[in-house]
């Protein structure tokens, strides 16, 4: 919104005017209102910052004017006054300070200053050779705007050695307290050297509150009567802005942006243009000419409060210290890629200048993105790492059949043929040393031979960068030697419902297959066998890697359930079975009735029982029997007749 202001001269100035003029009061008034001029409330960010990149370039076009009323118009110039007009596509130069002029004039009756900062941010990193997997790496990105870095590199005594004194709302305030206090255009020139920052600009009572408050918390004021401690602010008297009035109510004080007091804290009767004569003390305000006028403001703790007044240029009189705002900051967004997908994913939290990475197997590359006013940066980082292969051996070279025994462990061994192993092993680098450490731990030469006995153990193996020998990869070989088969006891559970055969081995090292058929098979892993019908088999176990088997022949002994003996040439006779002339020929079997009354003694060799007593048929029923074998074993039982 325009906004219209009358100047009112000094009066003194009025009185010789119409002195000298002869004329009257109305030609002043006249006169008065022909001096009147628009003015505006417009203002500058202090200090614009920008990232150049290959999507788009810094411009005059790009400087921003704040809360231009509609209407009004702007150009840019190179100096302060008089100069050359800027065009739009004029492209910005790092550490040039532009000049804002408006139509109609800004309230500040001068143009405003704005400095500009391109940022040419890198990515660096803490190790760049010699990085093994499994190491950490800092990525630092630096030549950034951020409130970080800013910390990093100008407290503690790095840099401006600057005192941080609180984060409120999106800014964050330092005083500069080191090596002493300094004049008011000190602070400025010295400010519009760090990008991103300004001298204070105090926009509220609950701001300006804060801000001291944090300076008691940092023991950088005492917060009681006159202690002597003044901070500069951002603000100045203007001689040309469109209020100014070198009096004692002086008007004319504008923020450093060029924004007016929308709060102001003055002290009672500040500004007072409180100056020093030549020789003399310090007395008010009587007439102006001075050049030592009171035109910059300062806060300090008096016996009213927190307030505010108006000092000169060097204050000598009491320590002043600028407080610097520091606003600006780059956006921050680390991204890491996914090798699968190829395509870069954000790795959420990471958003400072720093990322630390425990190096993995692999292709590692990163990705920083910067917002700057809206323009977005890509920086990408690869860790480059030492890191040696190790390629598999085959398997078929790592199996063999047992063809000797340790004579010390009495474990069976094998001769392998390792000529090709480290040559494998390595690949096509030639940057590598190989070692060998058996089960163990105990080292192996650095060239295993040729020809290497070994009994079944696991060989690890280390290949380690030649000239950085923490950089290493480590893989095993497992050797195994295929044990001879043998049958320990074969566990057969008989005469019963449900039979059943275990077999167990005296070394049950190798991979093994079972079959209770022979060598035909079928064959399975399992050892155990259900259910067995009675009858004669032939266990037989072998390796899968057919080096070596071992066969017993078992019976297993049964009596059947049931028999019809109808002359039909199936079940007619009843007899235990499992049993032959070469196993158990002599068992006796007795068969009886119900109620105890023997009726037939057979033997395994014989048909059996027609189902016949004395010759006569006997009713389908149940039967009991008794068996009596040569090991000294004894079943009884029973069976069903049926016709």
């Amino acid at each position: 919104m325009l906004t219209f202001k009358l100047i009112i001269p000094d009066t003194n100035i009025i009185q010789m005017f119409l002195f000298y003029s002869k004329i009257n009061i109305f030609t002043a008034l006249l006169i008065l209102t022909f001096l009147s001029v628009y003015s505006q409330n417009v203002k500058v960010e202090p200090t614009f910052t920008f990232l150049n990149s290959t999507l788009k370039t810094y411009t005059v076009a790009d400087l921003r004017v704040i809360e231009l009323p509609t209407g009004a118009t702007y150009t840019w110039y190179d100096v302060l006054t008089g100069g050359t007009a800027l065009p739009n596509n004029t492209r910005l130069v790092s550490g040039t300070i532009y000049y804002l002029e408006t139509s109609p004039k800004a309230a500040i009756g001068t143009r405003l200053e704005t400095i500009v900062y391109e940022f040419k941010p890198i990515l660096t990193a803490d190790k760049t050779t010699n990085i093994c997997n499994g190491e950490t790496v800092k990525i630092t990105a630096t030549g950034i705007l951020s409130n970080e870095q800013f910390e990093v590199e100008n407290t503690n005594d790095q840099g401006l050695k600057l005192t941080k004194v609180i984060e409120y709302g999106n800014s964050n305030y330092y005083v500069k307290i080191q090596p002493t206090s300094m004049t008011w255009e000190e602070a400025n020139t010295l400010i519009n050297n760090i990008p991103g920052a300004s001298m204070y600009i105090i926009n509220s009572k609950v701001e300006e509150k804060v801000v001291y408050d944090g300076l008691l918390s940092k023991g950088l004021a005492k917060g009681s009567f006159d202690d002597g401690i003044a901070y500069w602010l951002g603000l100045k008297q203007y001689a040309n802005a469109i209020d100014f009035t070198d009096t004692r109510t002086q008007g004319g004080w504008y923020w450093i942006d060029g924004s007016p007091l929308t709060y102001n804290n003055w002290s009672t009767n500040e500004p007072n243009d409180y100056h020093q004569l030549a020789g003399t003390n310090y007395v008010l305000y009587d007439g102006g000419g001075f050049i030592n006028d009171e035109d910059y403001g300062q806060f300090e703790f008096q016996n009213r409060g927190i307030k505010w007044n108006d000092a000169p240029n060097s204050s000598t009189d009491r320590n002043s210290y600028p407080i610097f705002e520091f606003t600006v900051s780059t956006e921050l967004q680390w991204y890491q890629l996914n090798t699968t997908t190829n395509s870069f994913e954000s790795m959420p939290g990471q958003t400072k200048a720093e990322l630390s990475v425990v190096t993995k197997s692999g292709v590692e590359k990163f990705r920083l993105d910067l917002i700057l006013n809206g323009t977005v940066l890509s920086l990408p980082y690869e860790i480059s790492k030492i890191e040696p292969k190790v390629y598999p051996i085959s398997a078929q070279l790592t199996t063999l059949c047992a063809t000797g025994t340790d004579a010390t462990t009495l474990k069976e061994t094998a001769v392998f043929d390792t000529s090709t192993f480290e040559s494998t092993l390595i690949g096509s680098q030639t940057d590598v040393t190989v070692s060998y450490q058996d089960a163990a731990g105990n080292t192996l030469s650095s060239l295993l031979p040729d020809s290497f006995t070994s009994s079944t153990q696991t060989i690890t193996v280390k290949v380690a960068n030649t000239a950085t020998p923490s950089c290493f990869i480590t893989t095993t070989i497992p050797f195994i030697v295929v044990p001879t088969i043998k049958i320990k006891s074969v566990e057969i559970k008989d005469l019963s419902t449900i039979n059943s055969v275990t077999v167990e081995l005296e070394n049950n090292l190798g991979k093994n297959v079972y079959s209770i058929n022979g060598s035909t098979g079928p064959f399975q892993e399992s050892n155990y066998f259900s259910p067995v019908a009675p009858g004669k088999y032939e266990i037989y176990v072998k390796d899968i890697n057919e080096c070596n088997y071992d066969s017993q022949v078992i019976y297993v002994v049964g009596a059947p359930q049931f028999f019809t003996p109808n002359g039909d040439g199936y079940n007619d006779y009843w007899n235990i079975k499992g049993l032959d002339n070469t196993l158990l020929p002599n068992a006796i079997i007795t068969i009886y009735d119900r109620y105890g009354k023997f009726l037939k003694k057979i033997s395994p060799l014989d048909l059996g029982w027609d189902g016949t007593y004395t010759g006569k048929q006997l009713p389908a029923t149940d039967y009991w029997y008794t068996i009596q074998l040569e090991d000294g074993r004894e079943a009884k039982g029973h069976f069903s007749l049926k016709r």
